[in-house]
């Protein structure tokens, strides 16, 4: 037995016995929905301090900061390029 049909024959018998992975089983919590139509409408959307540490929707970076009508995290130098029209 070569080492291919090893690693086919131990995947087949892993599945076998564990079978293949639900999709209810996903860990954490859903998003929340967004009123999409407030979001794009280009008006009052203010910057404020949240508490916790989120992943910015513009850039690959965490922050603080986040668009008070959406409830997006953003940067202050990214709200401007985010698109809210």
């Amino acid at each position: 037995m070569d080492l291919l049909e090893f690693r086919r024959c131990a995947a087949c018998r892993y599945l076998e016995i564990y079978g293949n992975p639900s999709e209810c089983d996903r860990k954490g919590k859903p998003s929340g929905k967004r009123n999409i139509d407030s979001c794009h409408d280009g008006m009052s959307h203010t910057i404020i301090k949240q508490g916790k540490l989120t992943r910015c929707a513009q850039c690959p970076q965490s922050t603080t900061f986040q668009c008070e009508k959406c409830n997006i995290a953003l940067h202050v130098k990214c709200s401007s390029d985010y698109p809210n029209e």
